[in-house]
């Protein structure tokens, strides 16, 4: 009963939310959401989580995914049930996401001035002892032997995209629709304290302030292409644009949600020890990754390991804290 009212309770919470956003949007000034980029957006996603589950199952249970492709010459047939334990969680996400990417629009607009780019550049500067991610980068740059590491660092920053819907899939089959649930709102809940972080601290990341460093490098087109984007989105909502029809896009660069969502999917998939080694390895190329791309700085990406944190403490069932062994391994459904 009470796991029933928790769910009525999130669902009326994201009725109310969007309900709020047209009023919001039209007081606001703020261009309408083009339907053709959400469509692409989502089916884009699911398509890439799909192929990123068979490779998790591949690591996680090769022995499994063998047994399956001995038997493909059988007839079997996927109950609905199955469908509607992937498709559910993988909707929850993406509706969560396009929320969020709304309200970031509507934060943007009441807060956001580009000073705080500024501030976040200088509490790196302190960490770093005097130095800032535009400035490594910059030095980086002027080094041709080196210049190989930044297709690398786009390549390691578009590989977590996939993995996101991937993990929610993988819980889904293996644990069950419940824990693939959690997962997302673990997720949702660490996007939600991001949007009450950019309200306090509203940055945009260090491209804002170190612009086209990466023009003259042909092999980082996806990464100045998405920046552009990314720009021109916020441009089109501040200068209010009636004409123009903006996209979901990620406009916060403290915390770093693109390391946060890694962390919490390490959390989930920690009972598999290949998932788990393999996620460390992803994180540890993706740290770096991130500020070689200028797409957050130093200290966002301490707030977003805090984020993760809170995240799943907030989402962790408390009968959890009980269980003798948390990690103990699962197995595929229907695996003998």
């Amino acid at each position: 009963m009470i796991v029933k009212l928790r769910g009525f309770g999130v669902g009326a919470t994201g009725v109310l939310l969007s309900a709020l956003l047209i009023p919001a949007f039209r007081l606001l000034h703020i261009p309408r959401f083009n339907p053709r980029l959400i469509a692409i957006f989502v089916a884009a996603w699911f398509i890439v989580s799909l192929f990123g589950s068979l490779f998790f199952a591949g690591l996680g249970f090769p022995k499994e995914v063998v047994r399956q492709l001995k038997r493909r010459g059988d007839s079997i047939p996927v109950p609905w049930t199955t469908l509607a334990d992937v498709f559910l969680p993988l909707a929850y996400f993406a509706a969560g996401f396009l929320l969020m990417s709304a309200y970031n629009y509507v934060i943007a607009v009441l807060c956001f001035d580009g000073r705080y780019d500024l501030l976040l550049d200088q509490v790196d500067r302190a960490l770093l002892h005097g130095h800032s991610v535009g400035g490594i980068v910059y030095r980086l740059l002027q080094m041709p032997s080196l210049r190989w590491i930044f297709p690398l660092a786009q390549a390691i920053y578009g590989l977590l995209f996939p993995q996101i819907g991937a993990v929610a899939i993988l819980l889904s089959l293996v644990v069950g629709r419940k824990e693939s649930l959690r997962y997302v709102s673990a997720l949702l809940t660490a996007y939600a304290l991001a949007l009450l972080i950019f309200a306090a601290v509203p940055a945009g990341g260090p491209a804002m302030i170190y612009k086209n460093h990466f023009d003259n490098l042909p092999s980082l087109r996806a990464t100045v292409a998405y920046q552009k984007f990314v720009e021109a989105q916020l441009t089109a909502v501040l200068q209010k644009m009636p004409s123009r029809m903006i996209g979901p896009a990620y406009l916060i660069a403290c915390p770093a949600l693109h390391l946060t969502q890694p962390l919490i999917m390490f959390w989930f998939v920690r009972r598999w020890r290949r998932l788990r080694l393999f996620l460390v390895v992803y994180i540890a190329l993706l740290i770096p990754s991130i500020l070689l791309l200028e797409e957050h700085y130093l200290v966002d990406l301490i707030v977003g390991c805090a984020v993760a944190v809170v995240a799943v403490a907030v989402t962790m069932p408390r009968h959890t804290a009980r269980t003798s062994n948390p990690v103990e391994a699962a197995t595929p459904c229907g695996a003998s």
